[in-house]
Parts: C-alpha cells; sequence; structure tokens
C-alpha cells in the first residue's frame, strides 16, 4: 500500500498538481522578467536570485503536495462516510420492512431485495437446516430480474454436500467464493450446485441460534460491495428476528388450529378452512362425518382416562388415511375434508378408515357426501352429518 501511495495521489489529484505547477511556472516567469530587467540596470546579485527562486519552487511545491495529500485523505474520508451512510440507510430500512410487515414471509423476502440491490447480486437467499433429517433447503429466495429462482430445486439438500461452508462458517464467520474455477474444486458437489446454477461467486453468512449454526444467508454474484461483508453479518440479526417471529407465529396457530389431545385439526382450523373453501370453490371434495359410539358409556364405566384413549386411538385411524384433512370438532365427533381424484376413490378411503376403526374394536357411525364444488360447502357438511346421525340412531336402536 505504501509503495503506491504517491501515484495514487498524483492519479487522483492531476488537476491540483497540473494547476500548481502552472503557477510555479508563472512565477519562475514573472521573477525570471523581473530580474532580467534588473539584470540590465545593474541592481540585482544573480546568485541570490537564483537562490531565492529556488527556494520559493520548493516551497510552494511542498505546499501543493500537502494540499494534494490532505485533499486525498479527505476523499477517503468523504467515500467511507458514504458507505457507512449508505450500510446505515439499509440496515434502518430492514428494520422498517421488519416493523411494518405484519406478515413475516414477506418481509423476509423484501429484506433479501434489499440486501441483493445493496450488493448488485443475481439472487439472495435463506438456507435452514434441519439436522434430524441430515438436510438444508433453500426456504426463501429473491432472484433479480431476468435470473432464473433456483429455490425449487435447492430443497432437502443433504448437508455433508456444504461441510466446506459449515467449516468456514465456523472458522471464519463468513464463505467467500471469488471466482468459482479457482476456489472450488471442479470434483467436488459444491462446483456441481453452483456451475448448474451459473453461479461464478458468492458470499454467505452464518445463521447462529444458542451457538448453533441453524443455516445460512447469502448472495450469488455479486458486482460492489462484496469485499465487506458487515452488512451482511449485521443483516443475520434482522433475518434471525424474523425467523423468531415466525416460529412464535407458527406455534400459537398450531395451539389456536391443532386439538392437544389427538393432534388433529380443532374446530378453529375447521370453521377457517370452510370459510377459505367457499371463497376457493374448488371441485372433488369429499367430506366424511365420524362420531364415536358410546363414549359416554365408556367414560361413565371405565373413566374418562379409556375414554381419551379410545379418543385418540380414533383420530389416529383416521389420520392414518386422511393426513392433514382430519378435524375434531366435538368431543367424540370427527370431519374430513378432503380433495380427491373422484368419488368412488374418496369412498374407498372412507372404507378404509372404517375397516381401521374395526380392527382397533371402535365403534362409530360415519356420514359421506361428494362436493363437485365447494362455493356451497355447508349443505354439504350439513348432509354429510344428518347421514352420520342417522347412523348414529339405528346404532341406538
Amino acid at each position: 500500500m505504501k509503495k503506491n501511495r504517491v501515484p495514487e495521489i498524483l492519479k487522483n489529484n492531476t488537476v491540483i498538481i497540473a494547476s500548481g505547477i502552472a503557477v510555479i511556472a508563472i512565477i519562475i516567469a514573472v521573477i525570471g522578467f523581473e530580474f532580467t530587467a534588473l539584470n540590465e540596470l545593474g541592481e540585482v546579485n544573480k546568485k541570490e536570485v537564483n537562490v531565492l527562486t529556488l527556494s520559493f519552487a520548493i516551497i510552494v511545491s511542498a505546499i501543493i503536495i500537502v494540499v494534494a495529500f490532505n485533499l486525498n485523505a479527505t476523499r477517503k474520508r468523504e467515500k467511507s462516510i458514504a458507505k457507512q451512510l449508505q450500510v446505515s440507510d439499509t440496515l434502518v430500512n430492514c428494520i422498517t420492512i421488519l416493523a411494518e410487515e405484519q406478515n413475516i414471509n414477506k418481509a423476509i423476502n423484501k429484506l433479501l431485495k434489499v440486501l441483493n440491490d445493496y450488493f448488485n447480486g443475481d439472487r439472495a437467499y435463506l438456507f435452514e437446516f434441519d439436522y434430524e433429517k441430515q438436510t438444508t433447503s433453500n426456504s426463501y429466495e429473491y432472484a433479480a430480474d431476468g435470473v432464473t429462482p433456483q429455490i425449487d430445486v435447492l430443497q432437502d439438500v443433504p448437508l455433508n454436500v456444504i461441510d466446506t461452508w459449515i467449516k468456514m462458517f465456523e472458522e471464519t464467520g463468513t464463505f467467500y467464493i471469488s471466482s468459482l474455477g479457482k476456489d472450488v474444486d471442479k470434483d467436488s458437489d459444491t462446483y456441481r450446485i453452483l456451475e448448474m446454477q451459473e453461479i461464478e461467486s458468492l458470499i454467505a453468512v452464518p445463521l447462529v441460534k444458542n451457538k448453533k449454526i441453524i443455516g445460512f444467508l447469502g448472495i450469488d454474484n455479486p458486482k460492489i460491495n462484496y469485499n465487506d461483508l458487515s452488512l451482511l453479518s449485521s443483516a443475520t440479526f434482522f433475518i434471525m428476528d424474523g425467523i423468531e417471529r415466525r416460529e412464535s407465529h407458527t406455534m400459537l396457530e398450531k395451539l389456536s388450529f391443532e386439538d392437544t389431545l389427538t393432534e388433529v385439526f380443532n374446530r378453529n382450523k375447521f370453521n377457517h378452512d370452510v370459510k377459505n373453501l367457499k371463497i376457493l370453490k374448488l371441485d372433488n371434495v369429499g367430506i366424511a362425518y365420524f362420531d364415536i359410539n358410546g363414549l359416554k358409556l365408556i367414560n361413565d364405566t371405565k373413566g374418562h382416562v379409556e375414554g381419551d384413549r379410545i379418543i385418540k386411538d380414533s383420530a389416529k385411524v383416521i389420520k392414518g388415511v386422511f393426513s392433514n384433512q382430519t378435524y375434531r370438532i366435538g368431543g367424540d365427533e370427527f370431519v374430513v375434508i378432503a380433495k380427491s381424484p373422484d368419488e368412488a376413490e374418496f369412498n374407498d378411503r372412507v372404507e378404509d378408515v372404517l375397516r381401521g376403526f374395526s380392527k382397533n374394536d371402535i365403534s362409530v357411525s360415519v356420514g359421506v357426501s361428494w362436493a363437485g364444488n365447494t362455493e356451497h360447502i355447508e349443505e354439504y357438511l350439513t348432509s354429510a352429518d344428518n347421514r352420520m346421525y342417522e347412523r348414529k340412531k339405528e346404532y341406538y336402536k
């Protein structure tokens, strides 16, 4: 750096130095003119004038060089301040997005756009680790105009594929590839994956929770600001805040929508989904009501612990056939709302549930209806419910 300092100053301040040289030349010319005039009058000592002229030229040159050095330092400070202001503005933008955007997923996607614009990259993305499955998945992504999104093809990637990344995160806190061909082994999975996505360079920083790396934030093909990863590291704070808010929201939603005893959906979720189905107007939806027979007698004679076991076993049977489509809407009553290719296929699945109940020695009454379109889903729900109660009456007779 020291070696190139003077040439750099000359390069950045050529106008100032050129002006200084011109001023010196003019002064020397004026002094020379005066010297000639005085010499003709015999009133000047030539040697003294030369010494004075040289001294004056040295002083003026030194002043110009000092000014140039100071101006160059000022420009560097201004550039540094401008960069800090840009970083600050970007971080303020991130804070504003998180404060104003209620939808966490939208907020994180907006943050990725802000970061991608700062680095002028192709893609900004978030990967999250699943240590239980030993995989990582691209959970959020922003792709610049003209850049093909990659989020769909980067799901459940084995963690061992990015072992090198994780080691770098642990050692340096960052991961940087300046040139794919130079920095990455061409026989590695990393090279294959990055080449497939047309990634020549990238920067990434880890997401850390309780001193454990849970994912990373990255930018593909950054074109500016890639030498300073302080912004990207600072942004992980906001990303982590977003993820924690998302997890809290998911937990609250789970508590609001999940039946704690059976872990199937509850009546709140049932009402929520029915409302949405009316709006979506889906075709080919099957509805089935299941009501456990004799549960009150079981509770009265064998206790509520046994009754709860019957309820949990019933939910398990239904959920085994209709996963994520089962609702417990009452103490002993379950509803299934399932999209199906056709009515016959749906009825076959209902029969599978009934066989499961039979194997578990659980008696149920069932009512089924087929909704050609969910715009008037309440009518089909009422129809299935009525049929279930008809079976219930038959059972008690």
